[in-house]
């Protein structure tokens, strides 16, 4: 977006509905209001605030200050230097030269002066989720007849509509090969993909786009470094640092590695607060270290890592440090030239960008001494019959056609975060995990990891649990089929850290800045009824046959085998006589307790999840047992479930039993 002395906003739909790249807006000296006339001032979405040097300056006649007046229209006389600080920067657009009969008055920075008291609570109505959730088109709608409430972040983001155009855009308009051809479509497609380089680079604070190599996410820009740099620095008796609680994609490459080379891997295991102990680390480091890899943010534990510090620590023995920055980049300002980590690894996916790519930032002395990790087009200098040579970094090591919409939706993902300010998503979102840690202590026997947020520890914004006597799979289940509230289940890709907490998987819920405090109350709303108190509890149910079940008031479900007849059989009565449930279980209060390990349970190792395995002759440990009354000759009878290939929460595996739900 070029850059003016001022910029006129006829409405502020321009704003609010802004689906372009955002660029900031104090590249603007001055700012034009329209006068505001009552159809366009709903949608306005601004808080008024002190007036800093570098603040925009607008004037109108009425304002909206949804930060600081929650009622309506904060009417001032003068206007003379409102300050409205924006979530959003918005397209420069042209005078309508049919709108002549409005005036327009601008007004210097050195007037600016007006100060509105009280604001809204940070995570109030006019909060940056609030701001921000009209841009992501996905959470618009309902799930199970429910209002979705998407707390799955760390796993992946949503996708703003600006990154969404972007993609259309470059399939529309631009598609070509890039760094190939000299026709226009391929000269444009390599400018954007370049510009998304550089864009990458800025975002994080590299002092050349060069450092940057494209990559298809982040687990591959870990197997470059370990097999490029790894296999080409290590030998026998070298030592590499990790950490007990590191993402499977920076374990598993360098066990390759150290099989390879004869290297040993050395683990740092948690203080009693659940946060790597990193002063045990510092005592592991020696000459012998040649690597530290170290996650930012931990996927499991939500802490976050004093990456300065324990840079320092390895350089001062000579050592190398890659950073695992998947869970930081999207959340918090990443500087790579403060951290001075030598590299530093993120994923697009997972900061509102497509998927499909990630990235890795190296040093430039360490990439050109680097061999190539894939062979193929693009990362040659010349070919022969018996050698070749090689490109510069970062060509060197993106062989072949690379994603190009991806790289240029990525740019657009980094324009839109930069336009609201990474600081700004940092803060917002350190109120919003505060308000979840503290809200999951009110949750009966649950058990949150991780450290508690404090002064002097930095917690990121997801929380990882169990529930005592429900398993994190049938919780998740249930809550996305009851409440419309998406969370993780597994053990996230990190069994190594859920075997030292002495657990096999674990729930997780973690946030973005398009979530709001509602969304964390709906969760926790739903997080309670996974309990089922005796109140709730439905001692009795009308039903014909199993094909025609009356609901239970019960939260999860049990389901009978179709083939099972419920008609009396006494000999007093007739066939087909209705019957009522008088008792289903006795002893336990929560279904879910009733329903554990109704089924095998396998770990796959695709993402971590824990999957129902069913088996055509599988058995309950537990019976489950309904005692019948006829409504004709009361004759009681009992009904004994006593195999459940077809039990799931909420339905059954093939449509084969029917729901007590």
């Amino acid at each position: 977006m070029a850059k003016h002395n001022s910029i006129r906003v006829d409405s502020m739909n321009n704003i609010y509905n802004s689906l372009y790249a955002r660029s900031t807006l104090f590249s603007f000296k001055k700012v034009v209001f329209a006068p505001i006339e009552s159809d366009i001032i709903s949608p306005m979405c601004a808080t008024i605030i002190s007036a800093p040097a570098s603040a925009i300056v607008v004037c109108g006649v009425e304002v909206i200050a949804v930060g600081g007046h929650r009622s309506g229209v904060a009417k001032m006389n003068t206007m003379e230097g409102v300050v409205l600080k924006l979530p959003y920067s918005f397209r420069i657009i042209k005078p309508n030269p049919n709108r002549t009969n409005r005036t327009f008055r601008t007004v210097s920075l050195a007037s600016a002066s007006v100060t509105v008291a009280s604001p809204d609570p940070i995570l109030g109505p006019g909060s940056l989720g609030h701001l921000t959730r009209p841009d992501f088109p996905i959470l618009h709608q309902e799930v199970n007849g429910k209002r979705l409430v998407y707390l799955d972040n760390a796993a992946t983001s949503q996708k703003p509509t600006a990154v969404l155009r972007a993609l259309q855009k470059y399939y529309e308009a631009w598609n070509s090969n890039v760094h190939r051809g000299i026709h226009f479509l391929s000269a444009k497609a390599t400018d954007e993909y370049e510009l998304a380089r550089h864009k990458v680079a800025n975002f994080i604070n590299a002092s050349d786009s060069r450092e940057i190599v494209f990559t298809r996410n982040a687990t591959e820009a870990i197997n470059l470094v370990a097999y490029s740099w790894g296999l080409s620095n290590l030998k026998a008796g070298d030592e590499v640092i990790l950490s007990i609680a590191e993402h499977h994609s920076a374990i598993v490459p360098w066990q390759f590695v150290a099989q390879k080379t004869g290297a040993i891997l050395k683990f740092v295991s948690l203080t009693d607060n659940e946060v790597p102990d990193i002063g045990k680390l510092r005592e592991m480091l020696s000459k012998k270290t040649k690597l530290v890899v170290v996650h930012h943010v931990s996927n499991v534990l939500a802490s976050v890592l004093p990456i300065n510090q324990i840079v320092s620590w390895a350089h001062d023995v000579g050592a190398k440090v890659l950073v695992d920055a998947c869970q930081s980049v999207p959340h918090m300002v990443v500087d790579v030239k403060n951290l001075d980590a030598d590299f530093l690894v993120a994923s697009s996916h997972k900061m509102c960008g497509p998927t499909g790519i990630g990235f890795l930032y190296g040093k430039s002395e360490l990439l050109s001494a680097m061999p190539p990790f894939l062979g193929g087009g693009e990362m040659i200098a010349d070919v022969f019959l018996d050698h070749s040579t090689f490109a510069e970094p970062p060509s060197r090591f993106e062989a072949g056609t690379p994603a190009i919409g991806e790289a240029i939706g990525l740019g657009a993902a980094i324009d839109y975060l930069s336009g609201i300010g990474m600081q700004n998503i940092h803060d917002y979102e350190v109120e919003l995990a505060n308000y979840l840690y503290d809200s999951l202590q009110s949750v009966p026997k649950i058990r949150v990891y991780g450290p508690a947020p404090s002064q002097t520890v930095d917690r990121a914004a997801l929380c990882s649990f169990n529930v005592e006597d429900v398993h994190p799979t049938d919780l998740a289940t249930f809550l996305d089929q009851q409440h419309s509230i998406a969370i993780r289940s597994g053990h996230h890709c990190a069994q190594p850290l859920h075997r030292y907490l002495g657990i096999n998987a674990s729930a997780r819920a973690s946030l973005h800045f398009y979530n709001t405090k509602e969304d964390v109350d709906d969760f926790i709303r739903g997080l309670k009824d996974t309990r089922l108190p005796a109140a709730r509890v439905s001692k009795t149910a009308f039903f014909g046959t199993l094909h025609q079940l009356n609901r239970l008031s019960s939260l999860f479900a049990v389901n009978v085998p179709k083939t099972k007849k419920t008609y009396c059989k006494s000999k007093e009565c007739k066939k087909h006589t209705l019957h009522k449930v008088t008792q289903y279980k006795k002893g336990k209060d929560s279904l879910a307790a009733q329903g554990k390990r109704r089924y095998d349970r396998k770990q796959s190792g695709y993402g971590g999840q824990t999957k129902p395995v069913f088996h055509k002759k599988a058995k309950t440990t537990k019976k489950i047992v309904l005692r019948l009354q006829c409504q004709g000759c009361k004759h009681v009878s009992q009904h004994p479930i006593k195999r459940c290939k077809h039990f799931e929460i909420g339905g059954d595996k093939k449509g084969k039993g029917t729901s007590l739900f």
